[in-house]
């Protein structure tokens, strides 16, 4: 029954397009391209601020990984996609947004849900799908795209991968190889470009919050943690079950509590595929909660384009940045005193104020 029950888990986790919707292709000089295969146009556009990497891991695959350095950045971003979407999408996307809006690499997370929108893995298809021919593109995304060009994106060093199974990624999807896979480009970031802990947000959307959690829960110094449309688990999101299966895929639940950074969650409150009390859940047990984004009437795969996402997310950054060791430890103390409502538990909590002074 239980190897059933996570069969199904993992049915409802992994649909990677099928077929891949780019190729990987080496240079003469030895650099990698990712080439669409539905155009045959090099998706990176002869970015030279952009390295394409293939990564090995652990298990056996090698994942490709698109890193994109940005010279005023202090904070990296690493970034875990949603279902049914791959690089090549993203950047499909992307080369229409440099033809209509004379934009550089912007918006990559709302690429990202869009392609997922495409694929029609998620029951919510029609709200974006129009302008993806490049023809139309709403006043909500041109406003979003300059945000992101303006904010967030001029702060950070975003680095987006594709799991085991997905576009050019070799092997198989499954809950330990997606482990594997952001374990693996984390490992890249320290090694091949010296980035640490102290200076990296996780950012998880959707099932991406599995391997973000995952990795956050084993990172004590890591900076920050943004959870978009996130899950409590896998099977909770089938069965909309409270209690737990040991056989269940990504307990969310259970790493949450281990996570010691400040946790943004940002959820839609009419997402018909992750109800909003799974964002709702994980706030609650987060250890450091930094204010949460609920957005009325948002679904699962349209909070971006809604004026409060990249206002907050811009907020959520910015103090990101400002915190050093001492801030740090403030915000700590400042969190719990949210939570106390117990006299108590009030005055306990004020020796630790006054050990922190």
């Amino acid at each position: 029954m239980g190897c059933i029950i996570s069969h199904l888990a993992a049915k409802f986790a992994f649909f990677p397009p099928t077929p891949p919707t780019y190729q990987m292709n080496k240079r003469d000089d030895g650099k990698l391209v990712a080439i669409s295969t539905t155009s045959s146009i090099p998706i990176t556009i002869d970015d030279s601020s952009l390295d394409v990497l293939s990564i090995p891991t652990k298990r056996g695959n090698k994942i490709v990984a698109f890193y994109l350095r940005n010279p005023y950045a202090r904070l990296t971003l690493l970034y875990s996609h949603g279902n049914a979407a791959d690089l090549g999408q993203l950047y499909d996307l992307f080369v229409q947004l440099k033809t209509n809006l004379r934009v550089n690499l912007i918006g990559s997370v709302s690429a990202d849900k869009r392609a997922e929108q495409e694929s029609g893995a998620d029951p919510i298809i029609g709200d974006l799908v129009g302008d993806l021919a490049g023809e139309i593109f709403p006043e909500a995304w041109h406003h979003l795209l300059l945000e992101w060009r303006q904010g967030v994106h001029h702060r950070l060093h975003p680095h987006w991968y594709d799991y085991s199974g997905y576009g050019a990624s070799t092997g198989k999807p499954s809950e330990y190889d997606s482990y594997a896979d952001i374990e693996a480009v984390y490992e890249c970031l320290q090694t091949d470009y010296g980035i640490s802990q102290e200076v990296l947000i996780l950012y998880g959307q959707s099932v991406g919050s599995g391997p973000t959690l995952h990795l956050a829960a084993q990172l004590p110094r890591l900076r920050g943690v943004v959870m978009h449309s996130a899950i409590l688990s896998g099977l909770r999101v089938l069965c909309h079950v409270k209690f737990k299966f040991c056989c269940d895929i990504y307990k969310n639940a259970n790493k949450i509590r281990k996570v010691k950074c400040p946790v943004l969650v940002i959820h839609g409150t009419e997402d018909e595929v992750v109800n909003w009390l799974h964002g709702d859940g994980l706030w609650k047990m987060s250890r450091e909660p930094f204010e949460p984004l609920w957005i009325k009437g948002g679904g699962h795969c349209n909070l971006e384009l809604y004026p409060d996402y990249i206002t907050h997310l811009c907020k959520f950054i910015q103090e990101m940045e400002n915190m050093t060791t001492d801030s740090t430890e403030w915000m700590k103390v400042r969190c719990r005193l949210r939570h106390v409502v117990v006299l108590g538990v009030s005055i306990l909590l004020f020796n630790d104020i006054c050990s922190c002074l």
